[in-house]
């Protein structure tokens, strides 16, 4: 007997399905997380790496409250499988994995007021504020691990040797790329101290750079995202940049046949009517879960160890458990049914400055942040991270899935940054003409739906 997975939800003016495509986006945000976890791990032994990296973690609800300060030298030893080691590496899995439920939640809070489609990569993330966790010392590095979750016992060392670690077993697959690079402004005369450069090359790979050029930055990011992302600094060169890019492309395991997908009923919120989309439909064993709180899927790739899952929760709430309790409740045998899935394609562009501040981490958003790992001597008074940039886009087809991420965090002295801009007309504007010496408003007017193209053989101008 075939279960049907989806279902056509009620017209009702509060319908999630709007809902549906951004937690679609979420779930699979964290794909490329998903494959490290299937059983815990054995307290009298820890297991090899790849099997740590494949058991379920608890997440931890409570931030831990303390944190040693991390100074301790690095010590190349812990590059080894210790029982120890792998022990932190799990746990920097459970870590990483509630800061993103935490974030998450924090950014749809942000986007409530004006409610649209949205895709980050807390990876992406968690990998640029741990090479901002390098440069900093005292409570600044405190508020930024306390952010990512990490447990106070964790120093600063274990937390870059098990980073290392999960990095290397990620990149083992040609389907993934993820890359780091840190910059520094020619003009601005400030160097990044030596042994912050060679601990960031030796446990993240990152390449140190020399521009006065947004455009430089702008096109290693280019190169490391596959074209999917041109761009992310606008305006002036920060002093310092640190960057983290994340691409992943791959086939579906069981591809969708194109000739099952067809436009069906899709219903955004606030609206009766349905609007018609095109939707992939396949018919198949999938390890697949149902409770009244929601249904999911763990929908594979090929040739990895990679998986979407798709979460759809009831139609008349938005809420989904914590990604841990998902995952969790995934772990049951394959049975037979059909998944019909909106073809999709979802760009985000978001400023994590107010997020990561509601996160607990302050102190490098200001001038009192204590930056002296980060940079040679003479100390620059007045630095603090001026901006912090995410951008993620995610495509999605009856062949498989293309998603790539950039996260920059720019640091400058307050009196020396000026940050570009990008406005963007994309809903109704007010428009006025205006005589420039008098101050003068001749015209005014609103605009609220421009006239739409007209497409040309199936395609607009």
């Amino acid at each position: 007997m075939i279960t049907r997975i989806t279902k056509r939800p009620p017209p009702r003016f509060n319908a999630l399905s709007h809902q549906t495509k951004l937690v679609i986006g979420f779930a699979i945000a964290f794909l490329v997380l998903l494959w490290y976890t299937s059983t815990p791990p054995p307290t009298s032994m820890a297991p090899p790496v790849r099997k740590i990296l494949k058991s379920p973690q608890t997440l931890n609800k409570t931030r831990p409250t303390e944190r040693d300060s991390g100074s301790s030298p690095i010590d190349a030893n812990l590059m080894s499988s210790s029982p120890q080691h792998d022990a932190w590496t799990g746990n920097w899995t459970s870590s990483v994995n509630g800061f993103g439920d935490s974030l998450w939640s924090q950014l749809v809070i942000e986007h409530d007021q004006s409610p649209k489609d949205l895709f980050i990569s807390p990876l992406s993330i968690a990998l640029s504020c741990m090479l901002l966790a390098n440069g900093v010392q005292g409570l600044s590095q405190t508020e930024v691990f306390q952010a990512l979750y990490f447990p106070s016992k964790f120093s600063l060392q274990s937390i870059n040797s098990a980073s290392l670690n999960v990095v290397k077993e990620l990149s083992k697959s040609d389907k993934l790329l993820i890359s780091n690079s840190i910059w520094a402004s020619a003009t601005a005369k400030l160097k990044f101290g030596t042994s912050f450069e060679q601990t960031l090359a030796k446990y993240y790979h990152a390449v140190s750079r020399v521009t006065d050029s947004v455009s430089d930055v702008n096109k290693w990011v280019y190169e490391h995202t596959k074209g999917k992302i041109d761009s992310v600094l606008l305006g002036q060169m920060p002093q310092f940049v640190l960057v983290n890019t994340f691409y992943f492309k791959s086939d579906w395991k069981y591809q969708f046949k194109q000739s099952r997908t067809k436009p069906r009923p899709f219903y955004p919120i606030g609206t009766y009517l349905p609007i018609m989309v095109n939707t992939m439909v396949q018919t198949g064993s999938f390890q697949y879960f149902r409770s009244a709180e929601y249904e999911a899927i763990r929908l594979p790739y090929s040739d990895c160890d990679v998986e979407a899952v798709v979460v759809l929760p009831p139609a008349n709430s938005t809420k989904i458990p914590l990604f841990s309790s998902i995952w969790a409740s995934l772990q049951v045998p394959q049975r037979n049914g059909v998944i019909s899935l909106p073809k999709f394609s979802v760009e985000s562009s978001l400023s994590l400055v107010e997020a990561m501040t509601a996160q607990g981490v302050k102190e490098v958003f200001h001038s009192t942040g204590d930056f002296h790992p980060m940079v040679q001597d003479p100390y620059p008074e007045g630095l603090a991270v001026r901006a912090m940039v995410h951008k993620a886009v995610i495509e999605v087809d009856e062949k498989g899935t293309v998603a790539a991420a950039v996260t920059a965090i720019g640091l400058s002295r307050a009196t020396m940054f000026t940050p570009g801009f990008a406005m963007t007309c994309d809903r109704p504007f007010h428009f006025f003409l205006v005589h420039s010496n008098a101050g003068l408003m001749m015209f005014r007017g609103i605009v609220t739906r421009p006239k739409e193209v007209v497409p040309v053989n199936g395609t607009g101008h």
